[in-house]
């Protein structure tokens, strides 16, 4: 298998800057968030066409 080392230390090098730079300032705790409501509000939905299915 031919891995292109620097290529892949240069996205490791900048996916982890990036995770502490969001985590350093907060926003990640954001994204976790929103990401927490969309899947709540995901499952509202379902169980109410679940419901309207049924009657």
């Amino acid at each position: 298998m031919d891995i292109k080392w620097k290529k892949l230390i240069l996205i490791l090098l900048t996916w982890l800057t990036t995770e502490l730079f969001l985590n350093f300032t907060g926003l990640d705790e954001v994204a976790d968030y929103s990401e927490y409501i969309i899947h709540i509000n995901h499952q509202h939905i379902e169980a109410i066409e679940l419901s309207t299915v049924f009657v």
